[in-house]
Order: C-alpha cells, then sequence, then structure tokens
C-alpha cells in the first residue's frame, strides 16, 4: 500500500504504468486481462523505497493480493475476551457487509447508495451507522467501489459524466459498463479468499 494521498496518487499512476506496464510487477496479472487466471480489478502504486520528494524508481504497480502477501494484517496484541464489545461485531460484521456490497454491485452493475446499505445492514444485522463508515472505506480513493450523485458502481465501470453549464446540470456521455462474466468471477473468488484470512 501506498503512503501517498489522493493527489499524488492521481499524478503518480499513469507514470508509474507508463514506466512499468499495467500489470502487476509480481505475479504478472493485469485489469486488461480477458481471462480469469491473469485477471486482478485494480493496480495499486506500491513504494519499494519510502522516501521524500517521491521518486518514479521507487515505485511499482502491484495488484491488492500481492500487497495483501507484503503487507499482512496486523495480529492482535491482545485477547479476543479482552476485546471491547463494539470492536467485536465491527470485526464481525464488516467482512460480510464488504461481501454482500461488492457482490451486489457486481450482480446488478449498480446501486442506490441508501438502499444499498439499508439492505447489507439489514442482512448482516449491523447498524446503518456501522454500514455508512464500512461504505466510507468501500467508497474511498482505495476502495473498490465509487459513488457518483448517490448510486453506487464497480470503479472503473462508472458511467462517464460531464457538467453542461447551459443546462446547469451534470448529464451521462457513457453509460455505465456491464461488468464481464469472467470479472464478476474474479471479484468473487477474491472476496472469498480474503474473507478465509
Amino acid at each position: 500500500m501506498s503512503n501517498m494521498n489522493g493527489k499524488e496518487i492521481k499524478l503518480w499512476t499513469p507514470l508509474v504504468l507508463n514506466e512499468h506496464g499495467i500489470f502487476c510487477c509480481l505475479c504478472q496479472r493485469t485489469p486488461k486481462a480477458k481471462t480469469p487466471e491473469l485477471f486482478v480489478p485494480r493496480l495499486l502504486i506500491h513504494e519499494i523505497k519510502y522516501e521524500r520528494p517521491l521518486k518514479l524508481e521507487n515505485m511499482r504497480p502491484i495488484c491488492d493480493s500481492c500487497n495483501q502477501k507484503i503487507h499482512p494484517e496486523k495480529q492482535e496484541k491482545f485477547n479476543k475476551k479482552d476485546m471491547k464489545p463494539e470492536l467485536a461485531i465491527n470485526r464481525a460484521k464488516e467482512g460480510p457487509f464488504r461481501s454482500y456490497v461488492v457482490n451486489r454491485i457486481l450482480l446488478d452493475t449498480s446501486e442506490d447508495y441508501n438502499k444499498l446499505v439499508n439492505a447489507a445492514c439489514e442482512k448482516v444485522g449491523c447498524s446503518t451507522k456501522a454500514g455508512d463508515t464500512y461504505m466510507d472505506k468501500l467508497c474511498s480513493d482505495e476502495g473498490r467501489l465509487l459513488e457518483m450523485f448517490g448510486t453506487v458502481y464497480m470503479r472503473g465501470y462508472e458511467p462517464e459524466m460531464k457538467f453542461e453549464i447551459m443546462s446547469n446540470s451534470w448529464v451521462t456521455v457513457t453509460p455505465a459498463k456491464s461488468i464481464p462474466e469472467s470479472v464478476v468471477k474474479a471479484i468473487q473468488q477474491e472476496i472469498a479468499i480474503v474473507e478465509r484470512v
């Protein structure tokens, strides 16, 4: 995972991909692959050496799976018995919530934000406040999803919008793309792997 902020990621990502190619530097999978075994939903920028100012030679494209291998989740320093109830509930509910939401978007292409949060909260048994927090993470710069004008899309498959000055409104230039079956299966498989970890 990168230590860069959102602006830096937008600036450096095209430069890194141009320099190293649009594939993971470790497993060679790519978002452009047509087969599930070579497909990866997105690439992150991995800094092999953390230093400022940022340098292109210190950055490589990497997929989520390889990033998790490099930066495994930190082991809890305390026993689950010592965990506060709120934290225990959060740990138990967030994974199923995320899986449900991502799977709904994969199958439906887009979904109303509020309906999706409410449905996911009902499904996993968490509060809507917790659901909004989980969705904030899923729709962040690093998340798989993108929220546009109250509708949630899979990042990379959202519609293209532009603002028309004459009508003073946003209009759709290109509608949302349907998600290919191979991509759906690859992401569903990845979600299941992450859930088991």
